[in-house]
């Protein structure tokens, strides 16, 4: 498989397959998110949150889609060093003045099922099979790129509709090559330099 990018179009990535294939991949990286909550006199609930009809409008639409989902546990020293300055201020204070041991600080976590630092991609993709790898031409690849561009606009569109509170952002030149790595290779960790994709953090409960 041989992958490259076509001159003129920096937010997709093409790939050739057996000199047979050639598919043009678009790809948003999931930047924000803001998980809302109803409250009910008997509990607390997640609104909208399982993202099965974003998946079921897809399908419908027979729009091609992958989901990518790559999530770790923060342990307490990583979840202090990069979400300690995200909690609201009462729930520092608490933090800081009763739990003063390690075994404290880590069952804080374990009652919220952990604290995760998760990355999101979504991407789609067309595609176009040849007989012969000189067939292919210019016109190929600015319409792959214009049928895949479709494809992003509703899944867009369906995005925003089904997972209110969440944004995406395109990922274009290096960025999409960091996407794309951890596409394949399900994990973060082949991401080129200055590069990073964004990530979320999620508490368990809410994962869950």
């Amino acid at each position: 498989m041989d992958d490259f990018r076509y001159k003129g179009i920096s937010d997709a990535l093409f790939f050739l397959i057996d000199n047979k294939l050639l598919i043009c991949e678009k790809m948003f990286n999931i930047n924000h998110a803001a998980v809302k909550f109803q409250y009910y006199e008997e509990a607390t609930k997640i609104v909208d949150f399982y993202p099965g009809k974003f998946y079921l409008e897809l399908i419908e639409r027979k729009i091609p889609f992958i989901y990518t989902v790559m999530a770790s546990p923060l342990s307490f020293f990583r979840f202090n060093k990069i979400a300690y300055k995200k909690l609201n201020p009462n729930t520092q204070e608490k933090l800081t003045y009763y739990t003063t041991s390690d075994t404290e600080r880590e069952r804080w976590l374990e009652t919220r099922s952990g604290v995760w630092q998760v990355i999101l991609n979504a991407s789609t993709y067309a595609y176009k099979s040849f007989e012969d790898v000189n067939l292919i031409t210019e016109h190929d690849f600015t319409k792959l790129a214009d049928t895949s561009q479709k494809y992003v606009a509703f899944l867009e569109d369906r995005f925003i509709a089904r997972l209110d509170g969440f944004y995406m952002t395109p990922l274009r030149s290096r960025k999409l090559v960091s996407g794309c790595l951890c596409e394949i290779l399900k994990t973060k960790l082949y991401t080129l330099s200055d590069t990073q994709l964004h990530y979320l953090l999620f508490q368990g409960k809410v994962l869950m």
